[in-house]
């Protein structure tokens, strides 16, 4: 099931990029899916998925989004830390992030691309 993600994350980005010249596959995404182990987040960047690391306390709650909560708060957390490089900047947006962002995405599964968690950070 986790190849599945992968699989199925190759299939999209190339079916994206064909149909949308403005997003690179070289523009990295945040992917959550359902593994065999339950929720995860990866960062696919050039055609490579790897595991969105969350804080140490946050590992024993896991990956969550589609709600609110302290889960969702730390994805939201780790993907501002990611895609800005900033730990204080993440830290004082990750609440409003979680809100307005993570707590609104299918319990499906998602995928937000860096261009659209900087262009939430500056509106």
């Amino acid at each position: 099931m986790g190849h599945t993600i992968a699989l199925r994350e190759r299939q999209t980005v190339a079916d994206r990029s064909a149909s949308d010249p403005a997003e690179s596959p070289s523009e990295t995404a945040y992917v959550g899916g359902w593994t065999p182990l339950g929720r995860a987040v990866f960062t696919h960047t050039e055609g490579e998925l790897q595991a969105l690391r969350l804080s140490q306390p946050a590992l024993v709650r896991g990956y969550a989004w589609g709600r609110a909560g302290s889960g969702p708060r730390e994805v939201a957390r780790a993907i501002l830390l990611d895609a800005t490089g900033n730990e204080m900047l993440a830290e004082r947006l990750c609440r409003p992030y979680t809100w307005e962002v993570i707590s609104q995405l299918p319990t499906e599964g998602f995928r937000i691309t860096r261009k659209e968690v900087l262009a939430w950070i500056e509106k």
